[in-house]
């Protein structure tokens, strides 16, 4: 922090933009987000619908007794884990990635 008022002004003024959140958060719904998420990057709710229905059919083969079924199950609901993983990743690195700031220029 400088001993100067205006630039002490200044580093506070910065300091409140950096860490306000942007109007598109503030305005966004629940029923928004989702579909923002569904249309950026529609395999992470596939992937989630994937391990939930793996993860109740286990239960359900469990429940009638078919522990062969419900192994085979539990080794997918893993496999659906990994997808999903896999599908946020992809989007963290490869779907509307930001611009970077250009390199300051040396006078």
């Amino acid at each position: 922090m400088s001993s100067n008022p205006i630039e002490q002004n200044q580093e506070q003024a910065q300091i409140e933009l950096a860490t306000k959140p942007s109007n598109q958060e503030i305005t966004m719904s629940r029923s928004e987000k989702l579909t923002y998420v569904l249309i950026h990057n529609p395999l992470i709710p596939l992937g989630c619908v994937m391990t939930v229905g793996t993860f109740l059919a286990s239960g359900y083969h469990l429940r009638r007794g078919n522990e062969l079924k419900a192994n085979r199950f539990m080794k997918y609901r893993v496999l659906s884990q990994g997808f999903t993983l896999a599908a946020v990743a992809f989007g963290v690195l490869f779907m509307n990635p930001k611009p970077k700031p250009a390199p300051p220029k040396p006078y």
